[in-house]
């Protein structure tokens, strides 16, 4: 039971998301259209837990260097040959990079809440003067926020970010930004509303601290919401709202 995001089912429910979503579309037309052109120089890309590696391919082109930061033994076959591969967690890393550009979309909610500070202070040092990072997480707004709040309280999203920023008195931008997730089949939208749920919310740490009886529980919430996203056209949607922060760093201290 508590072994949700094994093998197939991880990389099963990232082919639904990049297949049936905007959301890759989107993140590379943000970085095209409002963080490449704003750049101080375009030598070195860095992206945290670049997955399969879709968004990678596309924006490296635009720079001298790509690297990845990639923890999944899983994915790191798709870049050896091609970037620089760190294979460890972002917050394991102690190289130093300066990168002119840095993705991180929705790679902050394994650490805990007092893990965020050094990492995002680690992800601004890393920033090269002049540069940008762009953070992606899920905002506490819309149907998929009140089945996670439902689930875990104290999940972590946007808000606990904008809090970081402020305590690291960071310079930074914010735009609300919504997706629609659309599968034909139930089971899909299942596998993929299971995917997110633990992945985001209930990574192994506290899936850990859960009972047998308590899980049968989650699984009962995730499929009353699966099922509850069928439309008047029998297929399944679920917008899912999210917040793009473009934390930047001045050309001059």
């Amino acid at each position: 039971m508590h072994q949700a995001l094994v093998g197939h089912h991880f990389e099963q429910a990232l082919k639904i998301i990049y297949a049936r979503s905007s959301y890759i579309t989107n993140i590379i037309h943000a970085i095209e259209s409002v963080c490449i052109p704003t750049l101080a120089k375009r030598h070195h890309y860095l992206e945290i837990g670049p997955g399969e590696g879709v968004i990678t391919q596309e924006i490296s082109k635009h720079f001298t260097k790509t690297s990845v930061v990639e923890a999944n033994a899983q994915f790191v076959k798709h870049f050896s040959d091609r970037y620089h591969v760190y294979h460890q967690p972002w917050d394991e890393m102690h190289e130093s990079i300066q990168a002119d550009l840095i993705l991180c979309a929705h790679r902050l909610y394994h650490l805990e809440a007092n893990q965020w500070s050094q990492s995002i202070n680690r992800l601004y040092q890393s920033l090269a003067p002049g540069g940008i990072a762009l953070i992606v997480l899920i905002a506490p707004r819309g149907y998929k926020h009140d089945l996670y709040q439902a689930l875990n309280p104290n999940y972590l999203h946007a808000d606990q970010l904008y809090k970081t920023l402020k305590n690291l008195n960071l310079e930074y931008k914010s735009q609300p930004n919504k997706i629609v997730l659309t599968t034909q089949t139930y089971q899909e939208m299942y596998e993929l509303c299971r995917f997110m749920v633990y992945k985001d919310v209930l990574r192994g740490d506290i899936m850990q601290q859960y009972t047998d009886e308590e899980m049968i529980e989650v699984e009962k919430v995730i499929t009353r919401f699966a099922k509850a996203r069928e439309t008047a056209r029998k297929n399944f949607q679920l917008v899912q709202e999210e917040d793009w922060i473009f934390l930047t760093k001045p050309l001059q201290p």
